[in-house]
């Protein structure tokens, strides 16, 4: 069986896609929000964290940002723009990622979408611990203003896993990245 872990859950319909292809599904995400979206998926294979991951374990103000129509970019990272400001903020644990990827041994496919907190994940990650992942899909958030991430960052991060993983734009616009793991470099 599959497992994949999500930092910056999947909305629940994402989540209930996984589970139909028979993957463990473990996603963690502070939003408050997110909660009351997934109570209604009922699997032993599914689990909630209601936890921002970080690169140390804490507490950190979680906020979630927004203008009149959505909720997007919620995130632990400050800074507002015109166009998303905080509509709600509160605390909440946070977990290590490196402690996160050693705990749920082994995983196949990790999903981030984590609103900004990326690119500090990554980098000050070791990419042994990505190793274990056949897939990993990664949302950069170039296109939100006030979380002041740049192309060369998002550059950065993908030339950590350049060896091991060949890397496919899937969604330009949205800065999302599929990376594949090359066999030939499977630990």
């Amino acid at each position: 069986m599959k497992r994949c872990l999500s930092i910056g859950a999947f909305t629940a319909r994402e989540t209930r896609a996984k589970l139909d292809d028979h993957c463990e599904v473990i996603a963690y995400e502070p939003k408050r929000s997110y909660a009351e979206e997934v109570k209604s998926i009922d699997s032993d294979l599914f689990y909630h964290l209601p936890f921002a991951v970080g690169t140390e374990d804490g507490v950190a103000t979680f906020r979630e940002m927004g203008d009149t129509s959505s909720n997007l970019a919620s995130t632990i990272l400050s800074g507002e723009s015109e166009k998303f400001r905080t509509k709600d903020s509160y605390e909440v644990e946070v977990e290590d990622i490196k402690k996160i990827l050693e705990k749920w041994k082994p995983i196949n496919e990790i999903y981030f979408d984590c609103e900004g907190s990326e690119i500090s994940l990554i980098m000050e990650t070791p990419v042994e611990l990505f190793l274990q992942a056949e897939y990993i899909e990664i949302e950069f958030h170039t296109f939100l203003e006030h979380l002041n991430q740049t192309k060369e960052q998002v550059s950065a991060c993908l030339e950590k896993f350049d060896f091991h993983y060949r890397v496919e734009v899937k969604n330009d616009y949205w800065g999302i990245y599929s990376l594949y793991r090359k066999e030939d470099n499977a630990d």
